[in-house]
């Protein structure tokens, strides 16, 4: 299982050495050339995720092995082999095949190792080459997504779609529109902009027609976003 631990059931001088490690992720770095670890503030979504891969690195800490009430702070994830019994754990739990979440636990483990307990060059070594031999193979559009998408064009569903937001605007009253017809308009848009533009929810609906609009003409328009706001 991957959530074995609540936050909670942390020891405690180990969970505030936690909250102190991502309370210093929530506040930027400074805009340095030479700073050492610049970088942006994490989103509380970010922060909750990454939270929880705290709960999940304790856990294959202790199933490495180790016991729960040996982790005082961070820097116990590192003493002697312990980072490499971590990482071992997760190659188990994964039965040794390459898998995202592996190497995204990696990632965070290397995190902490370089900019915050900062481990020694040979323990960032080794979790970095895990991290690479857990990353799956960019190969596309995983299995999962793939049979959606083939769900939708086997069962003729494709072309619904994509008169989809059309079609949701006809039933409305016109004459006579309420609150919950802008709500609808909002969503039918918010559909037919996906089906041109395709960007992550947050970008969707973080959009500011003043901001992010570049109109050309009355009927079209170009979607600008800044790289910092996607990933």
């Amino acid at each position: 299982s991957r959530a074995l631990l609540r936050f909670e059931d942390l020891p405690p001088s180990f969970r505030d050495d936690c909250s102190a490690y991502l309370s210093s992720r929530a506040e930027a770095a400074e805009a340095d050339l030479f700073a050492d670890n610049p970088t942006d503030p994490w989103a509380p979504a970010t922060l909750r995720d990454r939270r929880g891969k705290l709960c999940q690195l304790a856990c294959h800490y202790v199933l490495s092995g180790g016991r729960l009430n040996e982790l005082k702070s961070l820097k116990d994830l590192f003493q002697g082999n312990a980072h490499k019994k971590i990482l071992k754990s997760i190659e188990a739990q994964n039965e040794g095949r390459p898998n995202g979440h592996a190497a995204n636990l990696a990632h965070n483990l290397l995190i902490i190792a370089k900019h915050y307990v900062h481990a020694s060059d040979e323990a960032t070594t080794a979790i970095r080459n895990a991290k690479n031999k857990f990353r799956p193979k960019k190969t596309g559009m995983t299995a999962k997504n793939r049979l959606r998408l083939r769900t939708i064009l086997e069962d003729k569903a494709l072309p619904k779609l994509l008169r989809l937001p059309t079609e949701f605007v006809k039933t409305l009253d016109i004459q006579n529109p309420i609150l919950a017809d802008a709500i609808r308009i909002q969503t039918a848009l918010a559909i037919q902009i996906e089906l041109v533009a395709p960007m992550r929810a947050k970008n969707l609906a973080s959009l500011d027609i003043d901001e992010h609009f570049d109109f050309v003409s009355e009927e079209q328009c170009h979607i600008e976003i800044k790289g910092v706001d996607v990933k």
